[in-house]
């Protein structure tokens, strides 16, 4: 229980500070979008590439992980599916309901639960580097597929889907510095065999910011969300979101024969809450912004909760 309460309290701090911080002021409206910006195009990256180019892993396992939360992700979506046919949701509401109910936050809390959890876990650093590469390498590929079936989920949801509509896709995707500083990771590490104590010292420098920075903004966007939609389809897709998700992914764990600590980094993706971007790209896309802000905020809530559980059950 220490372990839970040592790994999700900084991580909900920050997050509660930033919307203290916020409320009160302290931090404008300016500040806070710089903080985000920062933490995505330039802190996160960094902790990436180095995590990727540092890191040495089994591709098998890899395929792996992501297998288990490829099928608890897709398992989840085709639930909220069936709830909107369900309860006879117009078109552009289900979009945005099955869209806020598997795009998850895995950059910035996902990995972050499973770095904090690392750093507090005992283990030696021989054995958490190839962890965190892991971790890694299953975020980016989460990142690329939620981002693609999202913009898809949306169009289709306003029968707007065609060859034009694959163009937000592909440019999402080429410019998310996530995943460019991932593939560069990927690319280093197979040209060079270590990284150079300047590189190494200067990247986990500027990567140190990052998730701080991160957890800030989010709690300070999340305070600023006003709840107008209906809280019957945001609560219900927040539980998909952190609970359904991560059930289905737990049951086909035994299927892939994962080891405790590898299903736990399938497992806390899974958990996460939805993506505070989900906003953005709902509101580019003709959603419904407000029910997915009243998605964000309930799932954030709500995943403390199962993320906790998750810990108890993978990384105890």
């Amino acid at each position: 229980m220490d372990h839970i309460v040592t790994t999700l309290a900084p991580i909900f701090i920050l997050i509660a500070l930033g919307a203290t911080l916020s409320k009160t002021r302290f931090l404008s409206t300016e500040v806070v979008d710089g903080l985000t910006r920062l933490a995505y195009w330039v802190g996160l990256p960094c902790v990436l590439f180095y995590k990727v180019a540092s890191a040495h892993y089994d591709c098998s396992t890899a395929a792996k992980v992501y297998g288990v939360f490829f099928i608890g992700f897709v398992a989840s979506m085709f639930i909220a599916y069936l709830v909107t046919r369900g309860w006879h949701m117009p078109s552009q509401i289900a979009g945005t309901f099955i869209h806020g109910s598997f795009h998850g936050n895995l950059s910035f809390i996902g990995f972050a639960v499973i770095l904090f959890h690392l750093a507090h876990s005992g283990l030696s650093q021989e054995r958490i580097a190839p962890l965190e590469g892991l971790a890694a390498i299953t975020m980016v590929l989460g990142i690329i597929t939620h981002n693609a079936i999202a913009v898809t989920v949306l169009l289709i949801s306003q029968h707007h889907f065609g060859f034009r509509s694959l163009q937000p896709i592909g440019k999402g995707l080429i410019t998310n510095p996530l995943i460019v500083a991932s593939l560069l990771g990927l690319l280093y590490s197979a040209i060079f065999s270590s990284i150079p104590p300047i590189l190494t010292v200067s990247l986990k420098a500027i990567g140190q910011l990052a998730l701080p920075a991160a957890l800030l903004g989010i709690g300070a966007t999340l305070i600023q969300s006003k709840i107008t939609a209906n809280l019957t389809r945001a609560i219900t897709a927040s539980v998909i979101k952190v609970a359904i998700a991560p059930l289905c992914g737990a049951m086909v764990i035994p299927i892939f024969g994962l080891q405790k600590d590898h299903a736990m980094i399938a497992m806390v993706l899974l958990a996460c809450p939805t993506a505070v971007a989900a906003f953005v790209v709902s509101s580019r896309l003709g959603g419904k912004p407000e029910l997915t802000t009243a998605i964000i905020v309930i799932s954030t809530l709500l995943s403390l909760l199962s993320l906790s559980t998750v810990l108890a059950i993978y990384a105890g």
